[in-house]
């Protein structure tokens, strides 16, 4: 009886300590959990934004969907693919070190995608390319854009040729310093086939410029053998686009903002965590 009664006692106490132990790794595993989405989101969070000078602005849909951007800086000569790629180096060695994790970003650099429309943006510091056209559907209505440009105005503001109906609407507003002082101000708009070269010997939304001696123009259409291509382009001066809106017509899908891939794998408990890099979404 004593014996029977002392291995009921240790079954009990083994059955406890096991429970104890699996308890014990739960909680351990919960932790590391919680880890890698503090990890995510703090290699993440602005990433974009700091690093590209972009801000987003909203996502809205009705008749339409208008995605817009608060301010992209376009500064002369700074390179934007070395910045994003210094900063994957920092992550992916001595941030995983210190945080005991191996932390791997994929397709990360100087570009991001809108989806469902498959438009893809590149910044390359002073100039900025906008791929509109995937597909042969064109999903565009509108574009705005609109420039405080740092210098003076040496030129007349520049309009391309329109072509009418059924085309994008082209939205193209500078402001600039007035030679002897003051603000200056030019808002042009054209119809414009995103299959054709809309260039006039060069130029399209174009502007010189002194103090200093440069540039801005912003281009939309066949650019390069490549259709429904909007280019921001500026020469030796730095730009602030404060304003930039693409207006497109309604798809079926939800409308994300995504920069590439983000693994995480903790060295305790060997837990992966990936997940899409998403910027911003309806």
């Amino acid at each position: 009886m004593t014996l029977l009664l002392l291995l009921s006692v240790f079954t009990f106490t083994q059955a406890y300590l096991d429970r104890n132990k699996e308890l014990q790794n739960t909680v351990s595993l919960s932790g590391a959990g919680g880890k890698l989405r503090y990890i995510e989101d703090d290699v993440i969070s602005n990433a974009y934004g700091d690093l590209l000078g972009i801000k987003f602005g909203n996502i809205t849909r009705g008749d339409y969907i208008n995605i817009s951007f608060n301010l992209a800086s376009l500064v002369h000569g700074r390179k934007y693919l070395d910045v994003t790629n210094s900063y994957e180096s920092f992550v992916e060695g001595a941030y995983s070190y210190l945080n005991n994790a191996n932390v791997t970003l994929i397709g990360f650099n100087n570009s991001f995608v809108i989806e469902p429309y498959g438009t893809r943006f590149d910044l390359q510091g002073q100039n900025i390319s906008v791929y509109t056209m995937p597909v042969p559907l064109n999903y565009i209505r509108a574009i705005t854009v609109r420039t405080d440009v740092g210098a003076e105005n040496n030129s007349e503001c520049f309009v391309p040729a329109d072509d009418g109906v059924p085309y994008p609407e082209i939205i193209v507003g500078y402001t600039y310093d007035l030679i002897g002082g003051g603000r200056g101000e030019c808002l042009n708009y054209a119809q414009l086939n995103p299959q054709e070269n809309n260039d006039l010997s060069m130029k399209q939304f174009y502007l010189e410029t002194k103090n200093p001696s440069g540039f801005i123009g912003v281009k939309y259409g066949k650019i390069s053998s490549t259709d429904g291509v909007l280019a921001i382009i500026t020469y030796n001066i730095t730009a602030n686009v404060t304003q930039l809106d693409l207006q497109y017509n309604l798809i079926e899908g939800k409308v994300q903002i995504k920069g590439g891939n983000i693994s995480i794998k903790s060295l305790v408990g060997d837990i992966t965590k990936q997940n899409e890099i998403i910027l911003a979404e309806e």
